[in-house]
């Protein structure tokens, strides 16, 4: 359980920081790449209407340079220090 929880606090600070990497990347010449991203997204073609409540369905994934780097180290520093994290 530790693990899992160390491993998903890792990743979402891992994310975290990458975005705003590529936030301030984006705004230099020499480091823009680190801003380049791609994403997908899966737009909602039909709504489900029921006259007092309308539903929707759709999802959105953008991924940045700077955010895969970010979590490769995350990973890394997981499988460092992840054994010191179950022993005490």
């Amino acid at each position: 359980m530790k693990k899992s929880l160390y491993m998903l606090v890792l990743m979402i600070s891992a994310v975290i920081i990458g975005g705003l990497i590529a936030y301030e990347a984006a705004t230099q010449d020499i480091c823009a790449w680190l801003a380049f991203s791609k994403g997908f997204s899966l737009e909602p073609k039909e709504y489900i209407n029921f006259s007092v409540l309308n539903i929707t369905f759709g999802f959105t994934f953008e991924i940045s340079v700077a955010q895969v780097i970010c979590i490769l180290i995350g990973i890394l520093i997981y499988a460092k220090t992840a054994p010191k994290v179950v022993t005490g």
